[in-house]
């Protein structure tokens, strides 16, 4: 699960430092926020992650199918001979990991933030720690070019549709070197490309558990086709 962790966690954790208004960011930024949260829609996500100041070596990356509807989503993730779903519904959030056959299970509240959603940056806009600006990217985009002063990723551009305010690329800078996962790094960077976008009406039964467990207050049985797989069941957790 290396490449979608760290989607989730350094593009939020880079998000989550404070920024400055440019020209109409925060309107922007709702209605790139407000696209992925419309009824259905579906798109393909493909994330590099490069460990040094160049686009030469790709030292992890991964794919992913994303269908969404009205809060519920299902991603189905490959990396490299690895294949995981990521499902929530209204009652539960599920991750199903089919390299090391395990099925993780928590409520829908629990679910992991989602990329996109840019929603954090409604109370983070009256810093001057940032330096946000625009421009026309072309063929009918923008992109926003943010300078953090402090952070692990100090340097992030964002373009999206103008038309569709559809993300279309998020690539992110950082000055820092080290080691991470066993990889050296120096002046990393992570490309993340969002592209084949429908809003066709999804199959509702994808974001069904059904087809991986059943449960009945917080006990878990795992359906036939996933018998021989560990359960992890989070539901039972102490509050």
């Amino acid at each position: 699960m290396k490449a979608y962790k760290y989607i989730l966690l350094l593009f939020v954790a880079a998000l989550g430092s404070r920024i400055t208004l440019a020209q109409n960011y925060v309107s922007d930024m709702e209605k790139i926020s407000e696209k992925y949260k419309q009824g259905s829609i579906s798109f393909r996500v493909k994330y590099s992650f490069y460990p040094y100041d160049s686009l030469n070596k790709i030292a992890d990356s991964m794919n992913a199918s994303c269908n969404m509807s009205n809060g519920e989503y299902y991603y189905k993730i490959t990396s490299g001979n690895n294949t995981y779903e990521y499902v929530r519904n209204d009652n539960y959030y599920f991750v199903v990991d089919y390299s090391n056959k395990a099925i993780a299970v928590r409520r829908s509240s629990e679910a992991a933030q989602q990329v996109w959603d840019v929603k954090r940056m409604d109370s983070i806009m009256h810093s001057p720690s940032v330096k946000v600006t625009y421009k026309d990217a072309g063929n009918n985009q923008g992109e926003y070019d943010m300078k953090l002063v402090e952070g692990t990723w100090s340097h992030i551009k964002l373009v999206f549709d103008k038309a569709t305010y559809a993300l279309v690329r998020i690539t992110m800078y950082s000055q820092q070197r080290g080691k991470m996962f066993g990889q050296n790094y120096s002046k990393p960077r992570i490309v993340i490309h969002y592209s084949n976008y429908s809003m066709v009406a999804n199959d509702q039964n994808i974001f069904s558990e059904s087809k991986y467990f059943n449960a009945m207050a917080d006990n878990v049985t795992l359906a036939e086709g996933y018998k021989n797989y560990r359960l992890l069941n989070y539901l039972k957790k102490a509050y």
